[in-house]
């Protein structure tokens, strides 16, 4: 493992070619395309475009809800949910089992998921999450036994491979450093409630998200009752709105309400100063590396366990 990532390291220090420059032609046709679909007389037409297309939010007024409740993150599209894509994929061609073959079947869930990171512009929480499914899948890695902690180590190193600017990417870290929170959960927290586990996952993202500003001092309640939801029913609902544009009379009234219900909790944006950014990205770096050190070390100690 040490050799593999002394290589990956090296390339990436000297790496001028950027995999995701090359793709930029496809992805903006896709992107277009993805938001041509969208219902255009849609009240929420911003959060279907962020929900669907992972388009950014152009207008404060309309971002900052989820801003200041630091729900932002969930919003847009992110690597959960590229996630939830996947098990509504993997439902859906669980109805063709006789039909098509395992293999088949994942071959086309994959090729899907490719499709939609492009459609998001590739954006890089989505492409590490890719590359992580990837990692996981049995048609490309069928024996691939690395722990989860260093799948994912290694999906942000080829993320990072797939574009070297990303290196400054803030996106990317929280994206990164949510999975981890995920691990540690599993790790120290499995046996305590759901609201600790939720304040920890908060904690953790919290120095990033006070680059953008200072969050609400509901924001860990606001990602615990609401991430969920955004992740397993917002999310599948805007889709739905995709395929049958009628949905959007029911659409709209249920983000109009999620904006009132988050707007009690917000507080006032108080941007970060830009000039803090570079501080911020070294300290997250620092700190996504500690955690894989302190996973490795876990994971070396359980397997000499094991083994004894």
């Amino acid at each position: 493992m040490i050799v593999l990532l002394s290589f990956l390291l090296f390339i990436l220090t000297s790496n001028r070619i950027s995999v995701f420059d090359r793709l930029q032609f496809f992805e903006k046709k896709l992107h277009l395309k993805c938001i041509s679909w969208l219902p255009q007389n849609s009240n929420s037409l911003p959060e279907l475009k962020a929900l669907v297309c992972g388009e950014n939010f152009n207008q404060l007024q309309t971002s900052q809800h989820y801003i200041s409740t630091g729900l932002i993150h969930l919003f847009v599209v992110s690597g959960a949910h590229l996630i939830v894509l996947k098990l509504i994929a993997d439902l859906l061609f669980s109805f063709l089992a006789r039909l098509l073959s395992a293999q088949v079947r994942q071959a086309c869930v994959l090729f899907i998921l490719t499709v939609y990171a492009g459609m998001c512009e590739f954006n890089p929480p989505v492409v590490r999450a890719l590359f992580l499914i990837l990692l996981n899948s049995d048609l490309i890695f069928p024996k691939l036994y690395w722990p989860i902690h260093f799948r994912i180590l290694l999906a942000g190193f080829i993320s990072l491979l797939f574009s070297p600017a990303w290196i400054s990417s803030l996106s990317l870290q929280l994206s990164w450093m949510i999975s981890l929170g995920g691990i540690f959960n599993i790790y120290f927290l499995k046996d305590l409630n759901p609201l600790i586990q939720s304040g920890f996952q908060s904690l953790w993202i919290y120095p990033t998200l006070l680059f953008f500003q200072v969050p609400s001092p509901f924001f860990i309640l606001t990602n615990l009752f609401f991430s969920k939801l955004l992740d397993v029913f917002l999310f599948p609902f805007a889709l739905f709105v995709v395929i049958f544009p009628f949905l959007v009379c029911l659409f709209d009234p249920v983000v109009e309400f999620l904006k009132f219900v988050l707007g009690k909790t917000e507080m006032q944006l108080i941007p970060t100063e830009l000039s803090q950014n570079s501080y911020l990205i070294l300290f997250n770096w620092g700190l996504i590396f500690f955690m894989h050190f302190l996973f490795h070390l876990i994971w070396i100690k359980k397997k000499r366990s094991y083994e004894s």
